[in-house]
């Protein structure tokens, strides 16, 4: 998400191909477009953006980061992940200068309890060894700057990788994607029996 003089523009992008998951374990990317086509709302703010599924091999947000800061030049990034992809924050490509230009929103489902608070923040303490961090279950500060807020959403008890192992029925699914869904994972699961 961006601010562009002062209103949010709502920018969502799906990965080629993520450097943390293996070509098997993924639903092919015009098929992860579709079902963003069919499932995201019409609003003027919300843009469906195909820069990481048009450019080739591996996706890195940093690369992404930097080519919508050639197209939008906007004042503010908030860049938005789930509380899964958080986990593994601090090995990101170029993550040291990424995360020094925006203001991370980490989303996490109601139920998911943090337990730890320094555990849940590992990622960015191991970022910021040094100087002077504080935290709580909602907010990462470093240095007296704001690098990170948790929000909790009202989302399935389920990620995206246990729906394509199939442990998870697609009645939790947006209604419209269905049909796509089950037939991109019955594919995949005929594809991993051959």
């Amino acid at each position: 998400m961006l601010r562009l003089g002062g209103e949010p523009e709502i920018l969502v992008i799906p990965a080629a191909q993520s450097p943390f998951k293996s070509r098997e374990d993924l639903i092919p990317a015009e098929i992860r477009w579709r079902l963003l086509e069919v499932a995201l709302p019409k609003n003027p703010r919300l843009h469906l953006l195909d820069n990481e599924v048009n450019r080739s091999g591996l996706s890195y947000s940093y690369e992404t980061w930097q080519q919508l800061c050639e197209q939008y030049r906007p004042e503010n990034w908030f860049w938005v992940i789930g509380s899964d992809t958080f986990a593994e924050f601090d090995r990101w490509y170029r993550v040291d200068e990424f995360v020094k230009k925006i203001q991370l929103i980490i989303v996490k489902r109601k139920e998911e309890r943090v337990q730890d608070v320094s555990a849940f923040w590992k990622p960015l303490m191991r970022l910021f060894p040094v100087g002077q961090n504080s935290m709580d279950e909602k907010e990462f500060w470093h240095d007296g700057q704001r690098i990170a807020t948790c929000l909790d959403f009202d989302l399935p008890a389920v990620s995206s990788s246990e729906i394509r192992r199939g442990k998870f029925a697609t009645q939790g699914i947006v209604p419209s994607t269905r049909l796509i869904l089950q037939s991109a994972l019955d594919d995949l699961r005929v594809d991993r029996e051959r």
